[in-house]
């Protein structure tokens, strides 16, 4: 039976998230496929039937529903990029986990495709965005610091360097 394990910021602080991390990497639990997002860490392991609770969890997930920001873009791309490292790791995935990353892809690029849930804010990087111009920030002359190195972060010195941000420490 395919199974996972899960920890998110909902239930973990940051440091519970890490350790979690480094725990799981001492497991053994065969072909598997580890997702790990800014806010969430989970393995997917196991051979055969997959429970309507797994693939319920996972399709919310790449949905975005699951996520700390309702509808985020990111997390379809993220789930994509586990599913194929695992694939890639020379690991032999069973056909249900497969089945499960194949479907849950699928309906989160259908899920956009029908609703609007990723219409809006949808990234931690266009809410801080949103603030900045809902605040009436001058970026020119702000001093704005920047803590952590990661996709987001980027995505936003960009922002703030194509508004003409000149005092940007990161």
């Amino acid at each position: 039976m395919i199974q996972y394990i899960s920890i998110n910021h909902q239930n973990a602080s940051l440091t519970d998230r890490e350790e979690f991390l480094q725990k799981l990497e001492t497991l053994s639990v065969g072909p598997s496929v580890l997702l790990q997002t800014c806010n969430r860490i989970e393995l997917y392991y196991g051979d055969g039937k997959v429970p309507d609770d797994v693939a319920r969890h996972l399709f919310r997930v790449v949905c975005g529903l699951e996520s700390a920001i309702m509808g985020e873009k990111a997390v379809q791309g993220q789930v994509k990029d586990a599913y194929m490292t695992a694939r890639q790791s020379g690991q032999k995935l069973p056909s249900g986990i497969h089945k499960l990353f194949e479907c849950a892809l699928e309906i989160g690029k259908q899920v956009r495709v029908d609703t609007q849930i990723s219409y809006g804010a949808v990234s931690h990087s266009l809410a801080a965005i949103e603030i900045i111009k809902k605040e009436h920030i001058d970026v020119k002359t702000a001093k704005i610091a920047i803590i952590g190195v990661n996709k987001l972060n980027e995505d936003i010195i960009k922002f703030l360097k194509n508004k003409g941000a000149e005092n940007v420490m990161l």
